[in-house]
């Protein structure tokens, strides 16, 4: 198979990983895009040292604005998930980056957990009780 024609597909795919979270309600777009990519490096659909689709592609082919891309990039960079290279876009981290990259990635998904978690039981609090919002602090 073509080189750049794989490089395609698994550009695609990754965007498909991503699609596929848009229904996940208390996802917002950069937690949709920062999942999708996680599941994608979980699935094996990218693997270390390959390239993310760019900024540019996310957003035509996502729809998300720039600032959205930009934060769930900086979140993945800043949770070791994903490094750059100057003017060559994103790519996903391996070799001794490997470890980090396995904890990150639990510790995402625990935090995650944790935000879902108490999005839904404030909402169905707020539902039973008839409060219309309320602080962490006043539970």
């Amino acid at each position: 198979m073509n080189v750049r024609k794989e490089a395609q597909q698994k550009k695609e795919a990754i965007l498909d990983y991503i699609r596929q979270l848009a229904d996940v309600p208390s996802y917002y777009k950069h937690n949709q895009l920062v999942q999708g990519i996680i599941n994608a490096i979980d699935d094996k659909v990218i693997e270390k040292g390959e390239r993310l689709p760019s900024v540019n592609t996310m957003i035509e082919q996502l729809h998300f604005s720039r600032a959205t891309i930009v934060k769930g990039i900086a979140e993945l960079i800043d949770r070791g998930v994903i490094g750059s290279q100057k003017r060559l876009g994103y790519y996903v981290l391996g070799g001794e980056d490997e470890k980090i990259q396995s904890i990150a990635l639990v510790m995402y998904n625990l935090d995650t957990f944790e935000e879902q978690f108490y999005r839904n039981f404030r909402a169905q609090l707020s539902k039973k009780s008839g409060l219309m919002s309320f602080s962490i602090t006043e539970i």
